[in-house]
């Protein structure tokens, strides 16, 4: 695995998740070639405009949110994937039991005026 810097970020919370860490950052923790195959994989399938949580079938909130995404149900991108899950999952505390993987989102940014904030 590479290099391998943790960094708790801090921040507004914006989640009804009960965690006191609700996300953690790595610097770096896929080999160049892992994500250009990461990449390669996502950016065979279609995208679609990124939406937040309750606009589904609306118009996306560009306010919040203005981006593209795809999903993916695939067993390579898992297999590359689960091991990094499971290595935050205990490095960050959180300690869940993780028994299934839900589609992988791939997020996508066109230039300075995509965002999600």
């Amino acid at each position: 695995m590479p290099h391998e810097e943790n960094k708790q970020h801090s921040g507004q919370l914006l989640t009804s998740s009960f965690e006191r860490t609700w996300y953690w950052y790595f610097e770096s923790l896929f080999w160049p070639e892992q994500v250009m195959r990461i990449r390669e994989i996502c950016e065979q399938k279609d995208e679609e405009e990124a939406v937040t949580v309750g606009t589904e079938g609306k118009f996306p909130d560009h306010g919040v949110r203005k981006n593209k995404v795809s999903w993916h149900d695939n067993d390579e991108l898992y297999t590359m994937l689960r091991p990094v899950m499971e290595r935050v999952n205990v490095l960050s505390g959180w300690n869940y039991n993780l028994t299934a993987i839900e589609p992988i989102q791939y997020t996508i940014y066109y230039g300075d005026e995509n965002h999600y904030d």
